[in-house]
């Protein structure tokens, strides 16, 4: 596999000569480049003089790739996440019962979407006294030496505590998949981005775990309570 775009270009020129020198010819009409990348960058591939035109989108057996890395095929391609999430989770987790009916909530509820760039490694682990953690290194933000926090406050202890004095009725309510109800800006999803045996995913919805997680949620909250708050 080339590393540079020179070498690429000399091996598609080697391709094009062993081509006519079997009697065949590359088809510059029906070619087409496309430079898998966040950031658009010209591709200035040739064949024969020929500039083969560059694409922001390649559709290969039925799946449509994108140039930011991305693959998209609706059936295809939620059959596809819902496979590959099912078995990595199936061989990395004793407890398969809870975890398998969790897996199908996950993927009902499209919180994962296959990718090809950005990940971080996942595990799932699992203990007598609770259930499962998950763990995840994001190694593609190793080398940073600072860290992006959301600004937005999370609510004190004694705060809340000095709220419910002389209070009498009290009520708790339990949200269930709560973080999942807030969706990840459109954008920002590769930055969540994690890889198992089966493929590359990223969370279209905000998981448990991310560091800004709480906070995100803290205002969504307090916006959807805003008027009984104080």
């Amino acid at each position: 596999m080339p590393q540079k775009g020179l070498d690429l270009q000399h091996a598609l020129g080697c391709f094009a000569a062993e081509c006519e020198a079997a009697g065949m010819r590359v088809n510059t009409s029906k070619s087409e480049a496309m430079v898998l990348d966040r950031k658009k960058v010209a591709c200035t591939l040739q064949v024969g003089g020929d500039l083969l035109p560059q694409v922001e989108e390649f559709k290969y057996l039925g799946v449509l790739f994108t140039s930011k890395g991305r693959m998209d095929c609706e059936i295809d391609r939620r059959i596809g996440a819902a496979t590959a999430v099912m078995r990595s989770m199936y061989w990395s987790v004793v407890v398969k019962k809870e975890l398998s009916r969790k897996a199908k909530l996950s993927i009902y509820h499209s919180i994962y979407i296959p990718t090809l760039t950005y990940s971080h490694e996942l595990w799932v682990m699992t203990e007598r006294v609770r259930s499962r953690i998950q763990v995840a290194e994001m190694s593609f933000l190793r080398n940073l030496k600072g860290k992006m926090c959301y600004p937005y406050p999370l609510p004190l202890v004694l705060a809340a505590l000095e709220q419910l004095r002389g209070a009498q009725v009290f009520t708790k309510l339990d949200l269930r998949s709560a973080y999942n109800l807030v969706r990840i800006k459109e954008g920002d999803e590769w930055k969540t981005a994690f890889h198992t045996t089966r493929g590359h995913y990223e969370y279209s919805v905000m998981p448990f775990g991310l560091t800004n997680v709480p906070a995100v949620y803290q205002a969504f909250i307090n916006e959807i309570f805003k008027d009984l708050i104080n």
